[in-house]
Parts: structure tokens; sequence; C-alpha cells
């Protein structure tokens, strides 16, 4: 079996897709291309190398590696820093995104 380690980043992504409601989901360009790989090559064994943070949206994306089949354990985990986020918010029919590398959580300014 062929072993392939893709290394990035990986943020939550949190999209309008209808009124106030935001959808969850995970995204970046080097995990997708983890998962699609893991999808759809045979014999292939898949790791992603990256550094996560030590926060319940990290714990989440960690969980849905596993399901999809992905070696996580090349990921590093930080106390001191939150899985990073990106917003797509739709504003006149063209994609309005916004990129945060902190998030507040209970009221921490972080």
């Amino acid at each position: 079996m062929k072993k392939v380690v893709v290394f990035g980043e990986c943020m939550v992504e949190l999209v309008s897709k209808q009124g106030d409601t935001l959808h969850k989901g995970f995204a970046g360009d080097t995990y997708n291309t983890a998962i699609y790989l893991n999808r759809c090559a045979a014999n292939v064994s898949v790791s992603y190398l990256t550094a996560l943070g030590d926060d319940f949206l990290s714990s989440e994306l960690l969980a849905r590696m596993s399901e999809e089949g992905i070696n996580s354990e090349y990921v590093l985990r930080s106390e001191d820093h939150n899985l990073g986020s990106h917003t797509n918010l739709p504003k006149n029919n063209h994609r309005n995104i916004g990129k945060y590398n902190k998030l507040r959580v209970n009221g921490d300014d972080g």
C-alpha cells in the first residue's frame, strides 16, 4: 500500500444557506484533497499533517477525519490556539468571506 501525507491548513467553515441559519463544515484545499484522495484512490493510505487547537471544533474536525478514514497521527494540538474559521455570507449574489484565526468562546477575547 502506498502512503501519502497531505499537509496544510483546515478550518471550520460557516456558510449562510438561508436567512440567519449557518451550516458548519470543515474545509481547506489540502483537507479537501486528503478527503477525496482517500475516497477515490485504492491502495493508498492518507495521513494529514497540520496543527489544531485544543478547542471543541478542533476535536470535531479530528472526529470527522477519523470518519473519513484519514490518519491523524501527525496532527499537533495547541492549548494556545483555536481552530481558525472561515465565514461565507452571500451578499447581493456575491460571496462575502471573512477569515478569523481566533474564535471567541465564553467571552474570551483570545
